[in-house]
């Protein structure tokens, strides 16, 4: 067994995501390292790809991109783990958002 790569960055996910979110994903698109266009061409249909191109990697659409090549045309990537933890933040604002609309019916 080789000795764990001590220069290995931690990903800066808070909270971790889901493991049926990665799952879910990985059936969707079957890579790790997803395309940009197939990530926008699945779940932000509703943005051209310039606009997704300018809004991803901001607080907009807070995704890291990766490329493999130090490269101005390198093919560029959203890690499949960024994109489930970006999924997960967003369905619990959304859980958090309807709690409280729920609370303020309930006490009307």
């Amino acid at each position: 067994m080789s000795p764990p790569n001590d220069q290995q960055q931690p990903l800066r996910l808070l909270p971790a995501p889901r493991p049926t979110t990665l799952d879910m994903l990985f059936r969707m698109f079957g890579t790790v390292l997803i395309p940009l266009e197939a990530v926008r061409a699945e779940l932000f249909r509703n943005l051209n790809i310039e606009r997704f191109r300018n809004q991803v990697g901001t607080a907009a659409i807070p995704l890291p991109v990766t490329t493999l090549q130090d490269s101005n045309k390198a093919m560029r990537y959203i890690e499949i783990h960024h994109l489930a933890a970006h999924i997960d933040q967003r369905a619990g604002q959304a859980d958090d958002a309807l709690a409280k609309v729920l609370g303020k019916e309930q006490e009307d």
